[in-house]
C-alpha cells in the first residue's frame, strides 16, 4: 500500500507480532515513517502532511482503542495498555499536529 493512503495501512499487521500488538504497533510505525519522510521540509508542508497522512491513523487508532476496551478486562495487560492509550493527551482537534 502507497505512503499516500494511511488508513488503509492500519489494518496491515506487523510481521512477526500478532493481534492486537500488530495493528497498534504497525499503526505507531507507520506514523514514525510518515515523519520520516518529513523530515527536512518547510513547517508548512509539515503541516499538511501530517493533517493528511497522519490525522486518519491517530483518529483510527483512539478509535480503535476505545471500541477494544470494551469487551478486556481493565485489570488485564491489554486493558491495562488500553486505558493507559485512552489517558494519553491527545491533541485539541488534533489542532497540535495534524
Amino acid at each position: 500500500m502507497a505512503l499516500g493512503t494511511p488508513e488503509c495501512r492500519m489494518l496491515e499487521p506487523l510481521s512477526g507480532v500478532r493481534g492486537n500488538a500488530a495493528l497498534a504497533l504497525g499503526t505507531h510505525r507507520d506514523l514514525f515513517m510518515i515523519e520520516r519522510t518529513m523530515r527536512g521540509d518547510p513547517p508548512e508542508e509539515i503541516w499538511s502532511s501530517r493533517r493528511r497522512l497522519s490525522k486518519p491513523l491517530i483518529d483510527g487508532f483512539f478509535e480503535w482503542t476505545k471500541a477494544l476496551s470494551t469487551g478486556v478486562r481493565p485489570k488485564s495487560k491489554l486493558g491495562a495498555a488500553l486505558t493507559y492509550a485512552s489517558l494519553a493527551p491527545q491533541p485539541r482537534s488534533h489542532g497540535q499536529c495534524c
